[in-house]
């Protein structure tokens, strides 16, 4: 099983894609933790990308699909399983068109598709209350939400006492340029993928569990449409 999941900034993409990937035994492959990887392991292709990372650009599509395809070829030359290599679920990518249309052309060489395509569903009200509530505690790094896990006590962290703070990625001003850049870049993909029966809406303003259960009897109908 090949998924791909789609949302707004603060839509859960995550926490979704982890529990997804532990209840179907997929492997998860953010795009943003194997950018990470590429810029620390200092390549060619890490360092170029770091380049435009470090100048507050976009790391281009073809350099991003490039770092994603050593990924896949990796996980599809395994043979862990009866049936061949294991499913993934991409947590980030595509994120833009040539992006997409360059991932079904990787995919169709290696006898594979995508088979289903989750958008997580949220109003912008609500992505703009999720991203804006998020602190981070300064000192060791652990994630709160104003909203729905607070601190004990206001503005400090519970497991070292250190103050948190606010990202400037979560910023009020800075969440909605985030969310023009999602606009012009990633509704387009959402729109290629609606265009044929892969694309599976849900609600996510729902707590976590219920978004994952909606998603899990999608796939189980989908399952047994194919058996």
């Amino acid at each position: 099983m090949n998924l791909i999941i789609l949302g707004y900034p603060g839509s859960g993409k995550g926490t979704q894609s982890k529990a997804l990937a532990q209840r179907y035994g997929i492997v998860h492959i953010s795009t943003g933790d194997i950018l990470r990887d590429a810029m620390t392991a200092k390549g060619a292709l890490g360092e170029q990308a770091a380049s435009y990372v470090n100048a507050g650009q976009l790391v281009p599509d073809q350099m991003i699909f490039e770092i994603l395809r050593l990924r896949l070829d990796g996980i599809l030359s395994e043979r862990p399983q009866p049936g061949g290599a294991p499913g993934f679920l991409l947590d980030g990518f595509p994120r833009t068109l040539p992006q997409a249309q360059a991932l079904d052309r990787y995919l169709k060489q290696q006898g594979r598709a995508i088979d289903l395509v989750l958008f997580l569903d949220l109003t912008e009200k609500e992505v703009v209350r999720r991203l804006t509530s998020r602190r981070m505690c300064s000192a060791c790094g652990t994630p709160y939400n104003l909203v729905f896990r607070p601190p004990k006590k206001d503005g400090v962290c519970d497991a070292c006492s250190k103050a948190l703070v606010q990202r400037e990625d979560d910023m009020p001003g800075t969440v909605q340029r985030r969310l023009v850049v999602y606009k012009d870049l990633t509704e387009p993909v959402a729109a290629y993928y609606k265009s044929n029966e892969l694309f599976f809406r849900v609600n996510a303003s729902q707590k976590p569990e219920q978004v994952t259960e909606a998603i899990a009897g999608e796939i189980g109908t989908r399952l047994l449409k194919k058996a």
